[in-house]
């Protein structure tokens, strides 16, 4: 339990405290590169980390600061990177890479791996984590803040009001070039570089960029702030036939009758980009199931930052069994 403790206090310290200049190597992981956060003297676990969504790929060192954690509870962390995440790429592809990290790293290793991810990648890992190769190779899984069915969270962003932008400009990145009307790649162009400003805090690259095409300035403002505009864009992306087959593709809910491994699912009650009822359908499959889960609800964050105050605390013990959950041994 302590391990927990730990891992959660640690996570509460600011950035600034940590050093990672002898955390990390880097290898190669199935021709793609990996860092690889070795303990000192030995290690009594192994942890795949898969990163999320982020233009800072695997150089995001809020990223680093949770590897380092786990290294100093002595597990041999890995960290590989995966391009289309990076860019921002709603793939299949990334589920087939995880399965053949994971297949790496336990012949390397010769242990059943442990797997964290958040978000939309948590997902990924969840459904990779039910391959046949490799389902009896997880021990655990710590999925933060993930998605159940892709349909659902494509709802959520087009339709709720309080939603972070970060997500709703990520997934048309992927999906307007998909609609006749916005074929031209300058659209998928747009939504990316307002992923990008959105997630660095700034209007920089959106701004030069809508300067460079002042014809785009109209429909910008449209899918931002225009809610029958939106609408209508969305029952034509839920029409597609490419939807209708990465739905069948990237659902988690149907796979999650063949997890083998127990899961520990942490989900934050105002998240703005993945609704918290995600996670409670995944644990209502566990059940049905008889999938060995946790399961912790918490203010402490939205989607995948903390906030820490007063209202919190109540929950800590429930957020440390959680954890617990995934680190204990089988």
């Amino acid at each position: 339990m302590w391990e927990s403790f730990y891992f959660l206090y640690k996570s509460l310290l600011p950035l600034e405290s940590f050093d990672f200049r002898n955390s990390f190597k880097e290898v190669i992981l199935n021709q793609r590169k990996c860092y690889v956060f070795e303990p000192t003297g030995y290690h009594k676990g192994i942890i795949l980390v898969v990163h999320g969504m982020t233009v800072k790929g695997i150089d995001d060192k809020r990223l680093w600061k949770q590897c380092d954690i786990l290294r100093q509870l002595k597990y041999r962390v890995y960290l590989p990177y995966y391009q289309e995440l990076h860019q921002l790429e709603i793939k299949t592809q990334t589920i087939k890479k995880i399965i053949k990290d994971s297949e790496a790293i336990f012949k390397e290793n010769n242990q059943k791996i442990k797997i964290m991810s958040i978000s939309f990648s948590g997902g990924l890992s969840l459904i990779a984590s039910t391959h046949k190769s490799i389902k009896d190779k997880i021990d655990s899984l710590l999925i933060i803040g993930t998605y159940a069915n892709v349909k659902t969270i494509l709802k959520f962003l087009f339709t709720e009001e309080r939603i972070d932008l970060y997500g709703y400009y990520a997934l048309l990145k992927n999906f307007i070039n998909t609609l006749p009307k916005f074929k031209s790649k300058k659209y998928s162009k747009l939504f990316e570089l307002a992923a990008k400003d959105n997630a660095l805090l700034t209007t920089n690259l959106t701004d030069a960029y809508l300067n460079k095409h002042p014809e785009l300035k109209k429909i910008f403002q449209d899918f931002v702030e225009n809610k029958e505009f939106k609408l209508k864009i969305l029952n034509q992306i839920l029409q597609l036939k490419q939807m209708q087959e990465l739905s069948y593709s990237l659902d988690v809910l149907p796979r999650v009758q063949h997890l083998k491994a127990r899961i520990s699912l942490i989900h934050g009650k105002n998240d703005n980009v993945i609704p918290s009822g995600e996670s409670l359908l995944i644990v209502e499959e566990c059940k049905k199931y008889h999938i060995p889960y946790q399961i912790c609800l918490t203010s402490l964050l939205d989607h995948g930052n903390v906030r820490f105050d007063f209202e919190v605390i109540k929950e800590i013990l429930v957020l440390i069994k959680t954890l617990h959950f995934f680190f204990k041994n089988s």
